[in-house]
């Protein structure tokens, strides 16, 4: 079991920055949603603390986590890479097992009978996915072969966006954890080229009515990523189509023009309202429906109601919250991510509309978009 003194020791020799994280994390998580979920830099060492930064010019993480739950509950050490441009193909490659088809379809045979009985490999198109991993390519078939070799020691979990690579216990000695984070990071640079040489899914694109509106809005397109960015009143905000297995969202990302200078954070719940305060602060802003969607923690109190209680930020939250369980708000920004594809220009348009208005009345932007609908 490593020590608190022992993982901040681990941060400083990799290079990488601690942050307090707001939600959890479990293997097959998109790299965008980890992202999301990194609270505030920590100061006092945590073996909570993600550690991000970047190494070898790619994004990475190294966590804590855990699996299973009770007396079944397994501790692990993670090290996350990110693979961008993301591949879209719905991938969720893992170690296959004796279990792996028993509650759900099979998985994708790539057409090697090694390959197939090491890897289980599910995907949106079972032909894309086969193609995109054809073992007869030899490049291709050194990455499933190093996969497989990763595999017979550690645990690996391959997405479109992320490559974990893991193993049990807490652990903190940077050179091991250094090897996990580079053979992840081989992983996810080699995903990412192999993504450059195969056909996109056109019909994907096609579907997206994301450039015209880019082109209208003044914002940019990035059809390699599936983005929007740009800014509006102050704040740098992204748009971007997310998968996770077989599932898509629509993730939206605000960072405000400057801090609140409160300390608060604002998440989206399932417990009703009179469980919420059972598991730690739980700040109540007055309207009932709010309270019962979102736990709210902060500083100074009074503030933090007072800044919850403009009509146009407690709109947008409880607009987005009726719609899904995945809102954050804190000091320096805003997400949520909301489930299936928003691909018309009126669709995206408005959840533009909505990271604007929060942030025109947090921090008093005098042009108007219009009272929130």
């Amino acid at each position: 079991m490593s020590s608190p003194n022992a993982w901040a020791n681990l941060a400083r020799t990799l290079g990488l920055t601690p942050y307090e994280p707001t939600a959890g994390y479990g293997p097959g998580v998109g790299f965008r949603q980890v992202l999301r979920s990194l609270g505030a830099v920590g100061t006092e060492p945590s073996l909570r603390h993600w550690l991000y930064g970047r190494r070898h010019g790619v994004e990475v993480v190294v966590l804590n986590y855990e699996t299973g739950g009770g007396s079944s509950t397994v501790a692990w050490t993670g090290a996350l890479a990110r693979v961008d441009p993301p591949l879209f193909l719905g991938l969720n490659l893992s170690r296959q097992g004796f279990l792996s088809n028993l509650f759900g379809a099979s998985d994708i045979r790539l057409g090697d009978p090694a390959m197939d009985e090491e890897l289980y490999v599910l995907g949106f198109d079972p032909a894309r996915v086969a193609s995109f991993l054809r073992p007869d390519l030899p490049h291709v078939r050194d990455l499933l072969t190093r996969m497989v070799g990763t595999l017979r020691q550690q645990e690996l979990c391959v997405t479109d966006s992320a490559v974990l690579v893991s193993q049990t216990g807490s652990h903190a000695e940077p050179e091991p954890l250094g090897r996990m984070l580079d053979a992840g990071i081989w992983f996810a640079r080699t995903l990412a080229a192999r993504r450059a040489e195969v056909p996109r899914d056109d019909d994907l694109f096609r579907m997206l009515e994301w450039q015209a509106y880019a082109s209208a809005a003044g914002l940019v397109f990035d059809p390699e990523r599936l983005t929007l960015t740009g800014v509006r009143s102050g704040a740098a905000v992204e748009v971007a189509l997310e998968t996770e297995g077989q599932k898509t969202h629509t993730g939206v990302t605000v960072h405000f023009p400057s801090s609140t200078g409160l300390g608060l954070t604002v998440r989206r719940t399932g417990l009703p309202g009179f469980l919420q305060g059972l598991f730690g602060q739980d700040i109540k802003v007055g309207d009932k429906d709010f309270d019962e969607m979102f736990l709210v923690t902060g500083y100074p109190e009074p503030a933090v109601r007072a800044l919850l209680g403009r009509p146009n930020v407690l709109g947008v939250l409880k607009a987005v919250g009726a719609r899904t369980s995945e809102v954050q708000l804190n000091h320096a920004g805003m997400s949520f991510r909301l489930p299936g594809c928003y691909a018309r220009a009126d669709e995206v348009g408005a959840l533009v509309d909505w990271a604007e208005l929060a942030t025109r009345d947090l921090f008093g932007a005098t042009d108007t978009l219009g009272p929130y609908r």
